[in-house]
């Protein structure tokens, strides 16, 4: 008997390996799909992880440079003088100009979302004599510029410069009082107050560049005790040369007293304006005496306004309208300038290295000038005083 086969199927559900050899060379249908399941299933929390690190590696990238934005704004606060109005094509190129060179800054970041400038709504900051500028002289799209007598009132010197990477903005209020403080006062990974919830959707998409430049502006202080001659003296705001801001302090004016942004180039001349004393970088507090028919950091023999504290008591001292010249020639100025005198007794002292006066002890200074001269005339004088 014959024995009758079918065609066999076997080459259908498998094929020869590589090697032609026998045994089992491929894959059934329902493995492949096993496979392919598990490789999805391996995949979906890998991509979720790519994702989530770029997400993560953008916001680090807008974190920097939102922090590379604060630092530029107040660079070119200080090197310009002055402070940009809040539309984009205004401020960018305002700090763009002191980011750095090769670095582009756009108005708008990776994600699509706005960077925006926005002020304290409570900044003043007024020029002494602002009056004296034309709007027409000034740039376009400035909201300070620093003038020619500097800054008489600086409050709330404050800005927030917000970005955000997901597109768009909520219907919350950026230029009232409290919607700046709800910008400037808001804490970490969380949304502004007075912001709608869920917006954005991911408050570390959100970043808030505070800039406060408080301690860009330097209080000085100009006096003019001379008695005989004005004062010259030039703020150079647009260059070195000053010509055109020329100012002068007349004799018995009261002392100008201003805030000058850091870095700013005060010129003090000689008596008459003709030849230049000085050049000053304004880099801290400071104040300036004219006497003599030129500049001194302090009054030499008269008294200056311009001493802190001590200089506000000093003329509270000397303003007192009830103590008049007493009998024995005392007045209110004797009282201060015998105490100028006793405090330089202490700088000479220190000047000539704490030492003696021709090697007699009883005369080192500052006992003899303390105790000899200055503190005795000081004391009658104030005894004078204080007994009318």
């Amino acid at each position: 008997m014959v024995n009758v086969r079918g065609p066999s199927l076997e080459g259908v559900y498998k094929c020869p390996n590589a090697a032609g050899g026998g045994g089992r060379g491929g894959s059934t249908l329902i493995e492949l799909i096993g496979v392919l399941a598990i490789l999805t299933m391996l995949m979906v929390p890998t991509a979720g992880l790519l994702i989530r690190r770029a997400v993560e590696l953008r916001q680090r990238e807008e974190a920097r440079q939102m922090e590379r934005i604060g630092d530029a704004f107040r660079r070119a606060v200080a090197a310009d003088r002055q402070a940009p109005a809040t539309n984009v094509a205004a401020w960018v190129p305002f700090v763009a100009s002191h980011l750095g060179s090769g670095d582009d800054l756009s108005g708008t970041n990776r994600g699509g979302g706005a960077r925006i400038l926005v002020y304290d709504p409570r900044l003043n900051l007024a020029n002494l004599n602002l009056g004296e500028v034309e709007p027409a002289e000034l740039p376009a799209g400035l909201v300070f510029q620093q003038g020619p007598n500097g800054v008489a009132t600086v409050t709330h010197p404050r800005l927030v410069v917000v970005s955000c990477l997901q597109a768009g903005w909520p219907t919350a209020a950026l230029n009232t009082e409290a919607g700046f403080d709800s910008l400037w006062n808001r804490e970490a990974h969380q949304l502004p107050e007075t912001w709608p919830a869920g917006w954005p959707r991911d408050p570390e998409d959100l970043f808030i560049e505070r800039v406060d430049l408080a301690d860009l502006f330097h209080q000085v202080t100009l006096n003019n005790v001379d008695g005989y001659t004005a004062a010259p003296y030039a703020l150079l705001n647009r260059g070195l040369s000053g010509n055109a801001e020329t100012n002068s302090i007349p004799v018995g004016a009261s002392p100008i007293s201003t805030h000058l942004l850091h870095s700013t180039p005060i010129r003090l001349d000689y008596a008459g304006g003709t030849l230049s004393q000085a050049l000053v970088l304004i880099t801290e507090p400071a104040s300036y005496t004219f006497e003599g028919g030129r500049w001194n950091r302090r009054a030499i023999s008269g008294v200056s306004g311009a001493c802190g504290e001590l200089g506000q008591q000093v003329e509270r001292f000397l303003s007192r309208s009830d103590w008049g010249v007493t009998d024995l020639g005392t007045n209110p100025s004797t009282v201060v300038l015998g105490m100028f005198d006793l405090l330089k007794g202490g700088t000479d002292w220190a000047a000539s290295g704490f030492g003696a006066s021709g090697g007699d002890s009883q005369w080192q200074a500052p006992a003899a000038r303390f105790l000899y001269d200055a503190a005795p005339q000081l004391m009658l004088s104030s005894w004078d005083l204080i007994d009318e």
